[in-house]
Order: C-alpha cells, then sequence, then structure tokens
C-alpha cells in the first residue's frame, strides 16, 4: 500500500511512489523521521529552508565547536583564601598585640629585667650609653606600627585594590625597624666594650639580623605571588 509524501517545492501531497510531483515536477525525496516532513510548511509560511533555523539553534548551542557556538563566559577559577582569612581574622591582630607588649618592654627596660634579674635594666643603660634612647625610639615605632597592622587589616577585609601593598610594606618596614634596631644596637655595645677594653659576642645579634633579613624577603616574595593571583579581588 503506497502512500503520500509531500512535495518539498510546492507542497503538493504526492503519492510516494510518484517520483516527481505532477504539480510542479519536482523531484520527490523522502526526509528521514519526519524531520522534513516540516519543511514544505516552513518553506510556505516564512519563505526559507527548513534547516537554516535549525543549523542556527544547533551552531548556538553546539558545544563540539560548529561555526557561530558561543562558549559561555566561565568565572574565574576559584582560589582558596585560606592565607587571607588567618591574615585577617589573627595575623595581624596578633602582629599588632605583640607590637605593643614589645614596646612596652623597650620602653620600660623589660626585657633586661628578665635576662638578669631585677635592677639590669638600669645598670645596662648605665653601661651602655645610648642604649635607653634607642629603646625608647624603637618603642615608639612599635606603637606606630600596632595602628599600622589594623589599617592594613581593614584594607585586606574591605578587599582594598591598596590592600596587598599596603600589607607587603607593613611586612617590609617590621623588618627593617628590627634590623635597623640591633644593627644600631650592636654599634652602640661594640663602641662601649671598645672604651673599656674588652670585646662582645655579636654572633648571636648577627644570626637574629640574618634571620630578619631571610625572613622578611621570604615572607614578601611569597605574599606577593599569592595576592598577584588574586589581584582581581581587590578591586573597591
Amino acid at each position: 500500500m503506497n502512500g503520500t509524501i509531500t512535495c518539498p517545492n510546492c507542497g503538493t501531497a504526492c503519492n510516494s511512489a510518484t517520483a516527481f510531483c505532477p504539480n510542479c515536477g519536482a523531484a520527490l525525496t523522502a526526509q528521514p523521521g519526519g524531520f522534513g516532513a516540516q519543511q514544505p510548511y516552513q518553506n510556505q509560511q516564512f519563505g526559507q529552508s527548513y534547516q537554516q533555523p535549525y543549523q542556527n539553534q544547533f551552531q548556538q548551542y553546539d558545544p563540539n565547536g560548529f561555526q557561530g557556538y558561543q562558549q559561555p563566559m566561565m568565572g574565574a577559577p576559584s582560589l582558596p583564601m585560606n592565607w587571607f582569612k588567618f591574615l585577617i581574622y589573627f595575623a595581624l591582630f596578633a602582629n599588632a598585640v605583640l607590637n605593643f607588649i614589645n614596646a612596652i618592654f623597650q620602653f620600660t627596660g623589660l626585657q633586661y629585667e628578665m635576662e638578669g634579674g631585677r635592677g639590669y635594666a638600669r645598670l645596662t643603660y648605665e653601661i651602655f650609653d645610648g642604649l635607653q634612647a634607642l629603646d625608647i625610639i624603637y618603642g615608639i615605632v612599635l606603637i606606630a606600627l600596632c595602628g599600622f597592622a589594623i589599617f592594613v587589616r581593614m584594607q585586606l577585609a574591605g578587599y582594598k585594590s591598596d590592600g596587598p601593598k599596603m600589607f607587603l610594606i607593613m611586612y617590609i618596614v617590621n623588618g627593617a625597624a628590627g634590623l635597623l634596631y640591633n644593627i644600631i644596637g650592636m654599634i652602640i655595645m661594640s663602641n662601649t666594650a671598645r672604651y673599656w677594653g674588652t670585646s662582645i659576642d655579636m654572633s648571636a645579634v648577627i644570626a637574629e639580623c640574618v634571620g630578619v633579613v631571610i625572613g622578611t624577603t621570604l615572607a614578601v616574595v611569597l605574599n606577593n605571588i599569592y595576592f598577584n593571583k588574586r589581584r582581581h579581588l581587590f578591586n573597591r
């Protein structure tokens, strides 16, 4: 039993056994799966081939690289922020507190009292002229660094564009202040020892200075790498 097929040119219903349309003479070709059965309807109503709108739709969403396909814009890969959270919730506050405590020690000479007992601070200041002034100046610097640490913490927590830069500056200033304090203290002690015709073993102080330089350099380099990868987050 023969069925019917629709002419793809004029839309006339034709016998499926007929090779050519009796109305317009166009060749009759069966379309698979009913996919082409809608083609004449589309041609009549819209005046264009059926495949074209389907092809455009396929091009738009097909992920296999058809022309016209646009890859959906994906967000930047998620980066771990554990170090950032550690900094703003603990480390910077701890830095401010420790600098404040250290400043109290510098103002009062408690570091010498803890080392040599009661009255040792006064004795140390009497022997090493200029050391007490150095301690007081360093204590003032430490108090200033307390405030700077809190300021940097607010910059980072607010995702300010200058936050990472301020953090690196804070690291450098902390390290430079400690290094300068140790160097000047070493000079004061060496001059006093030379005046009395004796010598002081400075190996511990020198080792501390080297440690400050290495530690500060590593911290600045690593944190710079860390925040450069997350630079897009700090845009306020």
